[in-house]
């Protein structure tokens, strides 16, 4: 697969017990719905090792990109309240996220990644 950002292919990588699609030029990754849920329900430190601060300027990070996949527009996406932009394909579900936004999800305790969730729960 050609990363959306960048003119390099995306590679397999190896994250515990997941194999996801890793971009060595921008940092970005690719994930099946399944993972990017699986992601968010664990603290997986082993996301350290692919997260970089990335290379994309602010209005790169602005642009529109493509899924990967099968190259419908990415949907930027933002939960109120979260700190991690990420990007969703509407026809696979798949999920994108740049290499700056993956160093903000692998830095983030457990409880931050839900600390919506718990807010809904309690209110």
């Amino acid at each position: 697969m050609q990363c959306p950002r960048c003119p390099d292919v995306l590679h397999k990588a190896q994250v515990e017990e997941m194999e996801i699609w890793h971009c060595r030029t921008c940092g970005g990754i690719w994930l099946d719905f399944a993972q990017f849920e699986r992601i968010l329900s664990r603290d997986y430190r082993a996301l350290h090792r692919l997260a970089s601060t990335g290379a994309l300027s602010t209005a790169d990070a602005e642009k529109a990109i493509n899924c990967p996949r099968d190259q419908f527009p990415l949907l930027r996406m933002r939960g109120e309240g979260d700190p991690v932009v990420y990007f969703v394909c509407l026809a696979c579900y798949g999920h994108w996220l740049d290499g700056r936004e993956l160093k903000r999800l692998a830095t983030l305790p457990l409880t931050a990644k839900f600390e919506k969730v718990f807010r809904e729960l309690l209110e």
